[in-house]
């Protein structure tokens, strides 16, 4: 049986289901990792046969059943964006609403680490208090508050080692270095950055991994092999 590297569940706002986010090393020695987001009703165990998979990238939760996520499209031979232009549509999962905003292939990726000093969730939506960047200037923005939907809690033992989240940015700014030496300038960028949030003072994972729209990290009978 195989080992899953990590599962992590979030429920819905409106407690009626959970979504599981997974990974699991490739059936070869040097395969990719398979990894998926599958929504079940909140009262089934999880198992990669079971519910509905999730085809794209969780955004944030816009109402109790509503979910908006990132889909991206994946051009041949890793040709470059041609606009930052997006398509969206909506789609069905059991009685929630998936709003699919759709991109071209994503082309760049960042790392911001930020600290922070206390957090609030609140319906649906998290704030962070006290935010200091980890490295470089002191941020002008001390309290920033965010739609839920994206975040997951990483955890040492009982405590909050980090909370992770990810976004879209996109731009025409991007630089792209061809094969010939010479730089093509002001091509379409699109970038998913990713922020680590570090607490300033322990904080218990007991006392946020019951809270609704955003992911902690579980220990199932799926953690210990392939259904």
């Amino acid at each position: 049986m195989t080992e899953y590297s990590y599962v992590y569940k979030q429920k819905s706002l409106n407690e009626k289901y959970a979504i599981y986010q997974y990974s699991r090393p490739g059936l070869m020695a040097f395969s990719s990792d398979i990894t998926g987001t599958r929504l079940l009703p909140i009262n089934k165990e999880f198992s990669e046969k079971n519910g509905i998979e999730i085809n794209g990238r969780i955004k944030q939760w816009i109402s109790e059943d509503t979910l908006e996520i990132y889909r991206f499209n994946n051009p041949k031979d890793f040709e470059q964006p041609k606009d930052t232009l997006k398509k969206v549509y909506y789609e069905k999962a059991y009685d929630l609403t998936l709003k699919v905003v759709e991109n071209d292939r994503i082309n760049a990726g960042r790392l911001q680490e930020k600290y922070f000093d206390s957090l609030k969730i609140n319906q649906n939506k998290i704030t962070f208090f006290g935010l200091k960047h980890k490295f470089g200037p002191k941020p002008i923005n001390e309290i920033e508050t965010y739609n839920l939907g994206d975040f997951k809690i990483l955890s040492i033992k009982d405590s909050i080692q980090k909370i992770e989240h990810h976004f879209l940015e996109k731009g025409m700014d991007l630089k792209y270095h061809n094969s010939d030496g010479t730089i093509t300038e002001n091509l379409p960028r699109i970038e998913i950055k990713t922020v680590w949030f570090y607490p300033t003072k322990k904080l218990k994972t007991n006392d946020y991994n019951e809270k609704n729209g955003i992911f902690n990290e579980i220990k199932t009978n799926a953690n210990n092999g392939y259904k």
